[in-house]
């Protein structure tokens, strides 16, 4: 919705209140002032469920992101990537984990929790293990969070329901999931008219209302249409089981 937000952040918002959302996830102000978002958002009734923030700001500005999510009352706050993207080592990633426990831990400090979105790169397998696994495993449970994008998943090769089943990580740290399809042909497209199984992915999950359904497409021909075809999607998925989430 980049480009709408861009042109016109007011009416956006009002359109996707209108289409039904209740949440979203920017990773801008688009030219606003916090204290200006939140009036808008207010006037819309739409809340923050998570905020993107640029790597670069994690490392050298956090008090201010802090301070910032704090008065837009941002439960999650996270970091959508690294670009340039980190080597593709398993000392590179450790030390990401590292980096990202400190974060967590003052983010967790400020009421925030922490997350890191993936992209395809991070499914890079070294050694047999994947980079993921490494962010994963040494990251502290309680601190660091993960917003599984199943489009970049599936591009980096794996099964999104292999990463919610069959490894030891408490599913609550995948608090939020960025629902995006694949065309056949690796290209994004809208939400049920692509290849990923979303049925099968979310109803793998334990506790369906703990996690939060992001509707993503990251290319922009119709992004009104996308986001109205995402929001049924997933709302006739929940009908079908029974309200389940």
């Amino acid at each position: 919705m980049r480009n709408l937000a861009d042109a016109d952040l007011r009416g956006l918002l009002a359109l996707l209140a209108d289409i039904g959302y209740r949440e979203i996830e920017p990773f801008s102000y688009h030219g606003r002032t916090p204290e200006q978002f939140r009036d808008l958002l207010d006037a819309a009734g739409l809340r923050l469920i998570g905020f993107h923030i640029g790597w670069d700001r994690w490392l050298n500005d956090r008090d201010a992101v802090f301070e910032e999510m704090q008065f837009l009352k941002v439960p999650y706050a996270g970091v959508s990537g690294i670009f340039p993207n980190p080597p593709s080592t398993l000392s590179a990633y450790r030390e990401i984990a590292a980096e990202l426990n400190e974060i967590g831990e003052e983010a967790g400090d400020a009421g925030i929790r922490f997350y890191w979105h993936n992209h395809a790169y991070e499914f890079a397998q070294v050694r047999g293990r994947y980079l993921y696994d490494v962010l994963l495993d040494e990251t502290d449970p309680d601190l660091v969070f993960f917003e599984l994008d199943l489009y970049w998943a599936v591009t980096g090769g794996v099964e999104p329901v292999d990463y919610l089943t069959s490894r030891d990580w408490p599913q609550y740290r995948f608090p939020l999931f960025h629902a995006k399809d694949r065309a056949a042909n690796g290209k994004f497209a809208d939400l049920g008219t692509g290849t990923i199984d979303f049925a099968r992915s979310f109803g793998t999950l334990e506790n369906k209302h703990y996690h939060h359904y992001l509707v993503e497409r990251d290319s922009l021909e119709h992004p009104a249409e996308t986001a109205e075809i995402g929001y049924e999607y997933l709302r006739g998925l929940r009908r079908r089981r029974g309200g389940g989430w």
